[in-house]
């Protein structure tokens, strides 16, 4: 345990990011938007709109830990996706845009985390472009399957990509330890 904060360390450079405090108010405040969301309060869908602003707000007011921006952004992100899927801005056929929405969760941490970080270190930097990424190829392939008619028989040839990817990858690390 840590004497300052008096819960489990959460340091970055000898200072306090998560302390009693801050946990204490989020606790309360996401067990009121549980109770009211139980008591038919707050629908569902604003549920988990609320549940990320919260941790959204937690973030920019009081911790600027990632533990508060990347649950908000996630959160976010499921509740846009639910609130568009419910009011028809998205067709009910566009499953796989949810991709895309829980990539835009990680392309949001990437560019705040990035503006507030005061590291030159590439993996504390840019770690969330690799889901953003990821996400964001996945479902952009499954949307032009379902709405481009992108034939799957087009895709057999990614069975060859991801590994040179991976070997291309290899090397340059290889060669940036030199």
């Amino acid at each position: 345990k840590c004497p300052k904060c008096k819960i489990l360390k959460f340091h970055e450079r000898g200072r306090g990011l998560l302390n009693q405090r801050s946990l204490g108010i989020t606790l309360i405040l996401i067990g009121i938007l549980f109770l009211l969301a139980n008591l038919n309060i707050i629908p569902g869908l604003n549920f988990l709109l609320l549940i990320g602003i919260v941790f959204l707000l937690i973030y920019f007011l009081k911790s600027k830990h990632l533990g508060f921006l990347i649950p908000g952004c996630i959160f976010l992100s499921i509740g846009l996706f639910a609130l568009f899927k419910a009011t028809g801005l998205i067709p009910e056929d566009a499953d796989s845009s949810f991709l895309l929405f829980l990539a835009g969760a990680f392309w949001a941490v990437f560019f705040i985390h990035t503006i507030r970080i005061d590291t030159t270190e590439w993996g504390a930097r840019f770690w969330p472009v690799f889901p953003a990424g990821a996400l964001s190829i996945i479902g952009l392939l499954q949307l032009s399957v379902t709405y481009w008619n992108l034939s799957i028989s087009y895709l057999k040839y990614t069975n060859y990509v991801w590994p040179v990817a991976l070997i291309i990858a290899g090397i340059m690390v290889l060669l940036k330890s030199r």
